[in-house]
């Protein structure tokens, strides 16, 4: 991962200027609006905004890496990464097991938005995709999570795939308001003595216009062994992931369940009009 090309064309979709704060510089729609019309073609659980940043980390890698996503519904994200970068390789894993989601309707995306891409899917387990880490001998330079948000699957995720991370990598977290989500990223950091904090990107709740429900972006610096969740950690699994972050939901479910319903009408209808079309 070339980190100092991705921090540039940051800089240049959400430039800087005096007395302006990181929270009001990125609470804007980038400038090139060149993903502007994604989320309306596409329906997903994403913003223009992330769909630029992971664009603009795909366009970072160096020659040889590979971006893999974990969770792509529609492929609303996975069109983002990828259109205008057709040197990339891209793996995403999706076990479909949302209502609203389904092989054909993720097939049909790719095939719409993104012919002739080096674009694979592997429809199962996501412990099953990193052992199997088709990728491979090729490093992971960018990894763009938006799996099971909850506090073990995004631990476990995360040091389950260090090892096959590139020396300069980047990890792109979604959902980043949630607590667990918050909880798991701050005990990964302990543990991963090369992840840090590049840029916060919260938000005011779920499916918010800019950053939909937060995002994270850590660089991980190599080497990167294989770690494993130490016991006594097993307490802050069964505290974080008995639904507590149901009260979070809750708190901010006036600004969020609105665009809910919308969102998921839409993802409803991309998936019977997908296996209509088959």
């Amino acid at each position: 991962m070339r980190l100092h090309s991705f921090l540039e064309a940051v800089d240049a979709e959400w430039p800087r200027s005096p007395g302006l704060s990181q929270r009001a510089r990125f609470r804007r729609k980038p400038n090139s609006r060149r993903m502007a019309a994604l989320p309306s073609q596409i329906p997903g659980l994403s913003t223009e905004n992330v769909l630029v940043l992971l664009n603009l980390a795909a366009a970072a890698l160096e020659a040889g890496e590979v971006a893999i996503e974990i969770g792509s519904l529609h492929g609303l994200t996975l069109v983002g990464t990828a259109l205008g970068n057709p040197q990339v390789s891209l793996y995403a894993c999706d076990d479909f097991s949302r209502p609203d989601s389904s092989p054909v309707s993720l097939a049909r995306t790719v095939v719409q938005f993104l012919p002739g891409a080096d674009v694979n899917v592997f429809a199962g387990d996501l412990k099953e995709f990193i052992s199997v880490a088709p990728w491979h001998p090729r490093a992971v330079g960018l990894v763009f999570y938006d799996g099971p948000h909850t506090y073990r699957h995004q631990l476990q995720t995360l040091l389950s795939i260090a090892p096959h991370l590139a020396e300069r990598a980047l990890l792109v977290i979604d959902d980043a308001n949630d607590w667990p989500t918050r909880a798991a990223l701050k005990d990964a950091g302990r543990l991963l003595p090369g992840m840090r904090p590049l840029l916060s990107l919260h938000t005011f709740g779920d499916h918010d216009p800019y950053w939909w429900n937060g995002v994270r972006v850590y660089q991980m610096a190599g080497p990167h062994p294989a770690v494993h969740a130490p016991p006594s950690m097993l307490g802050r699994r069964l505290f974080w992931d008995s639904g507590i972050g149901l009260i979070q939901r809750a708190i901010t479910l006036p600004y969020w369940f609105p665009r809910k319903i919308t969102t998921l009408a839409r993802s409803y209808y991309r998936r019977f009009e997908a296996s209509e079309k088959r």
